[in-house]
C-alpha cells in the first residue's frame, strides 16, 4: 500500500488532519497548498488589500495629526505675539480660529485660559467666566481640565456663586492643584458661613505648601480669622405696633 493510498482512507477531521498532513510527501503537500492557494486566492488577495489599506489610512492620519498639531502651534505663537503687541483684535480672531479648528488640542484650552485672564484684568467677569467654562468643558488635557475648573471656581466666586466655587474646587482637587483647591474650598466655606469647614480646609491647604513658600503667611490669616462657629443671624426688628383709630362718641 502506497502513501498516497493510506492517506485517501484518513478521514480528513479537524481532530485528525494534522495527522493526515504528516502522510503526504513533499509533492503531495505542494499540490494541496497550491489547491488550497487557487480556492482562496480571492481572499487572500481581499485581505492584504484590507491590510494594506488599513496601514496607509494609519499612515495618513498620523501625518494629518502632526500637521494639524503644528498649525495649532503656529496659532498660539502668533497670538501670543499679537497679544505681547497689544492687537487684541488678532488675537481674538486666532484663539477663535484655535476654538474652532483644534478644540482638542492643548492650544486651544491654552488660548481660553489666556482670554480668561486678560479678561480678568479688564474686570470683566462674565467673559472670564465664558472662556474657562469653554476650556474646562473641551480640554482633553486633565491638568489643564482641572486649571480651568480652579479659575472657573474664583471667578464663581468672585460673582457670589460660592456654592458653585465649591463644587469646582472639588474637581480641581483631583490632580496637581490640591493645595491651591483646598484654598478655595476653603474661602467657599467661609462665604457659605462654615467657618469651621473653611479652618480645615486651609489647614489642608498649608499642609500641601513648603515652610518657606510665601502664600503661606496670606492663607495662615485667613485660617486664623475664619470664626469657630456660625455668625448667628441678627433677629428682625419688630415692627411697631398699628395704632388703632380711637372712635369719636357723639356727645
Amino acid at each position: 500500500m502506497n502513501v498516497r493510498r493510506r492517506w485517501r482512507r484518513v478521514p480528513l477531521y479537524p481532530e485528525n488532519s494534522l495527522m493526515a498532513i504528516e502522510l503526504l510527501n513533499e509533492h503531495e503537500q505542494s499540490e494541496l497548498v497550491r489547491n488550497w492557494i487557487r480556492q482562496n486566492a480571492g481572499s487572500i488577495l481581499v485581505g492584504i488589500l484590507i491590510g494594506l489599506g488599513l496601514i496607509v489610512g494609519w499612515q495618513q492620519w498620523q501625518r494629518m495629526q502632526r500637521s494639524q498639531q503644528q498649525q495649532a502651534q503656529l496659532d498660539y505663537r502668533a497670538l501670543v505675539e499679537a497679544a505681547d503687541a497689544g492687537k487684541p483684535e488678532d488675537a481674538a480672531k486666532l484663539a477663535a480660529t484655535l476654538r474652532s479648528d483644534h478644540a482638542k488640542s492643548a492650544y486651544a484650552s491654552l488660548s481660553s485660559l489666556r482670554d480668561a485672564a486678560d479678561a480678568m484684568k479688564r474686570g470683566d467677569l462674565d467673559a472670564a467666566a465664558a472662556a474657562l467654562e469653554w476650556s474646562h468643558a473641551n480640554s482633553s488635557f486633565p491638568a489643564l481640565k482641572e486649571l480651568a475648573a480652579l479659575r472657573l471656581g474664583q471667578v464663581r466666586l468672585a460673582q457670589g456663586k460660592a456654592d458653585e466655587a465649591l463644587r469646582l474646587a472639588g474637581e480641581a482637587g483631583v490632580g496637581g492643584f490640591k493645595g491651591l483647591a483646598a484654598e478655595l474650598r476653603g474661602d467657599a466655606l467661609l462665604a457659605l458661613d462654615r467657618g469651621v469647614d473653611a479652618r480645615a480646609a486651609y489647614e489642608e491647604a498649608l499642609a500641601s505648601l513648603d515652610a518657606g513658600a510665601p502664600q503661606r503667611a496670606y492663607i495662615e490669616m485667613k485660617r486664623d480669622e475664619a470664626p469657630l462657629a456660625a455668625t448667628p443671624a441678627t433677629p428682625a426688628t419688630p415692627a411697631a405696633p398699628l395704632e388703632q383709630p380711637v372712635e369719636k362718641k357723639d356727645s
